[in-house]
């Protein structure tokens, strides 16, 4: 009976051991295998509204700033395919302008409005970083159209479609918090911009001629030389649960088209809204 306790308690031990060696193992294991199961919640779709701030000179129809701050509306998505991440934005804007309180009465006697809306996919492929901190480097296709209007009968309408190149950064701070940068830059597309004050004198011009409307042979090609812009946009996510969680995001928009005449937009976005993961 005296070796049968010695001998007990040195099984009791071994078992012991082994049991807290199996749980650290399965922790271990666990903890390594954490990064391959949030890899499997990659696909993201997000709903935000906030404001933009901003103006724009469209010297087709005058050289003076316009200004406005307006209700704005967001859906953006994110697929990740192995090393590739598709991403696609979406973004819509409409309200009235002001201009300088010193062109009120010369420039505005009637209330003019801007309207604008974008689309962009982008696909972008991870070249640098780590698990942490992952880059992707890509490009992109956009939309955007900017309408300027008293009545839609004189509206001033630019559409530019473009390629251009795109890059995402991703900062995993932990299993909840990540950041997310995106940026974007046109390099070859096609600008349909109004050469005339209104789309009434377009209409009056081609009927007194008699020729039919060609809205592409107001368009030119652009690149670099008369098209400059710049989109960024910056992302912070809390995760509430595995499938849903919070964002708020800023961004700024910046662009010049030189023909036929000028027109320089600058934007700043504010937004929040929820994004769902699966």
């Amino acid at each position: 009976m005296k070796k049968f306790f010695p001998c007990l308690i040195f099984l009791c031990m071994v078992f012991t051991q082994n049991a807290i060696a199996q749980e650290t193992t399965v922790q271990e294991t666990a903890e390594q295998e954490m990064p391959a199961q949030e890899k499997e919640r990659l696909n993201r779709i997000g709903i935000s509204i906030g404001g933009s701030f901003g103006g724009y000179r469209e010297e087709t129809d005058s050289s003076i700033n316009r200004y406005y701050n307006h209700l704005s509306y967001f859906l953006d998505a994110d697929f990740e395919r192995k090393n590739f991440l598709h991403n696609i934005n979406l973004g819509f804007f409409m309200g009235e302008n002001t201009v300088a309180r010193k062109f009120e009465e010369k420039y505005s006697p009637l209330r003019y409005y801007s309207i604008r809306a974008n689309i962009e996919y982008a696909l972008d492929y991870r070249l640098w970083g780590n698990e942490t901190f992952p880059g992707y480097f890509g490009g992109s296709f956009r939309t955007d159209a900017y309408v300027m209007t008293e009545t839609m009968e004189i509206a001033k309408i630019t559409a530019l479609f473009s390629l251009g190149a795109h890059v995402t950064q991703k900062y995993i701070i932990n299993s909840r918090h990540s950041l997310v940068l995106t940026a974007g830059m046109p390099l070859l597309g096609y600008a349909v911009r109004p050469p005339y004050p209104g789309v009434d004198e377009i209409l009056e011009k081609h009927t007194s001629e008699g020729n039919p409307i060609k809205i592409f042979g107001l368009g030119k090609f652009s690149s670099i030389h008369n098209y400059w812009a710049l989109f960024a946009d910056l992302k912070y996510h809390f995760k509430l649960i595995d499938l849903l969680s919070l964002n708020v995001g800023l961004g700024f928009d910046l662009s010049r088209v030189n023909f036929p005449q000028p027109r320089i937009d600058a934007v700043f976005r504010l937004s929040g809204g929820i994004s769902f993961t699966f």
